[in-house]
């Protein structure tokens, strides 16, 4: 694990999910980051979603992905198929994921702005 990646999973492994009890802390078996200006593994979302793995078991731990500061103008869609992923950003107005769908007669169009 390089040293960036390193630096994000103690950031990120330390934060605690609603679900868990006990103190315990959320584990990650995997780690990517998002980042437009291609310094990343992905530049975008929805990409890094498409290659993350499918129907992984709970006791795995979770498929993480950063996603770094930014405007990030895309309509992210999750399948039921991918489970246990967590997407954690730099913070409100720090990270923000925009799209706008429009619903048109005879189909669903995607609408970036």
């Amino acid at each position: 694990m390089s040293s960036q990646h390193r630096k994000v999973y103690e950031l990120v492994s330390g934060r605690k999910l609603l679900q868990t009890s006990g103190g315990s802390q959320v584990k990650a078996n995997n780690m990517v980051i998002v980042n437009k200006d291609g310094s990343g593994n992905f530049t975008t979302i929805s990409d890094v979603v498409a290659a993350a793995p499918n129907n992984t078991a709970a006791n795995t731990g979770y498929f993480m992905i950063y996603v770094v500061g930014g405007v990030y103008e895309e309509y992210v869609s999750i399948a039921k198929n991918k489970q246990y992923l967590m997407i954690v950003g730099d913070g409100i107005n720090k990270t923000i994921i925009m799209g706008i769908i429009v619903w048109l007669m005879g189909g669903l169009h995607l609408v970036l702005q």
